[in-house]
């Protein structure tokens, strides 16, 4: 662990100094995966549901940090009806994936013709790596953890340089109602930590949301260890699109993206909920007890 640190400075007052973070490298990484390692087993043996009871307490704990949402205008600039959303995502995201745990414990039902049934499972693959970026740094980590964990994964976030404090207040507050290690933040430079979580043979799936040309190097990276990648990307400039949906995990979406870009049909978490719960595992199919 380094003892150096960067700053997080007021983007209205860059004067102020926010707080501070540890400047960490690739040796953290190695040593945070083989941490995750050991507590990613204990805790894909639990029950699925037992996993979202505990989600539930984590969000809990977020829901009641006390100057969260100031925090987060300190260190982004977001207006204060904007913080209030985006600190409630992990709540309202561990909420909604509730609802997919049976379908995790007892598989779903693929086949069932009068002879059997037939039931595919869902399994963790084991590492899942977190990059996330400045404009909405607690809500897409919380899109990426929440299924994560609740998949019976272990996760790291390598949360945005500038932006990384409300991200380490709120998975600081509920680290200790899991496994030792089974979820970890680091910060640092994208180029050692971000690259190294990448680049990690035991980690098998990354989630990055970024710049295209980010996107571009980290596919080259994790391309090396065939690790499963998802990438969420900036559109090139004018692509940006309104959309809307009544019916998300979060209440009425708005009608627009207020910092710049509306998400796809296909980017809400109402559109992609169940694949995105289940995106976190790989798959096998056998035959239930009664075929």
């Amino acid at each position: 662990m380094t003892s150096d640190k960067g700053e997080v400075r007021n983007p209205a007052d860059i004067s102020e100094v926010v707080g501070t973070y540890p400047l960490l490298g690739a040796g953290d990484v190695d040593a945070a995966v083989e941490a995750a390692g050991k507590a990613q087993a204990e805790w894909a043996a639990r029950p699925a549901v037992e996993r979202a009871q505990l989600l539930a307490e984590a969000a809990d704990r977020i829901a009641a940090l006390d100057g969260f949402d100031e925090l987060l205008i300190r260190e982004q600039g977001k207006v204060a009806w904007e913080a209030g959303f985006e600190v409630g995502f992990f709540e309202a995201l561990s909420s909604y994936y509730a609802g997919m745990a049976p379908d995790l414990d007892e598989g779903e039902l693929a086949v069932d013709d009068g002879l059997g049934q037939l039931r595919i499972f869902h399994e963790p693959v084991g590492i899942v790596g977190a990059i996330t970026p400045w404009n909405w740094p607690f809500a897409l980590t919380a899109v990426k953890v929440v299924p994560a964990l609740l998949a019976g994964n272990a996760v790291i976030v390598k949360p945005a340089s500038n932006t990384p404090l409300t991200v380490m207040r709120a998975l600081g507050a509920i680290t200790d109602l899991f496994p030792s290690g089974l979820l970890a933040v680091l910060t640092g430079p994208g180029s050692t930590v971000g690259r190294r979580l990448l680049e990690h043979p035991l980690v098998r799936k990354v989630s990055l949301t970024g710049s295209t040309e980010t996107g571009r190097e980290a596919a080259a990276v994790a391309g090396q260890t065939v690790k499963n990648l998802t990438l969420e990307l900036s559109p090139p400039p004018g692509s940006c699109a309104s959309a809307s949906s009544a019916s998300t995990p979060l209440g009425p979406w708005r009608r627009s993206w207020p910092t710049g870009c509306a998400p796809s049909s296909t980017s809400t978490p109402s559109a992609t909920a169940s694949s995105r719960a289940l995106r976190w595992g790989r798959s096998t199919t056998g035959p239930s007890a009664t075929s």
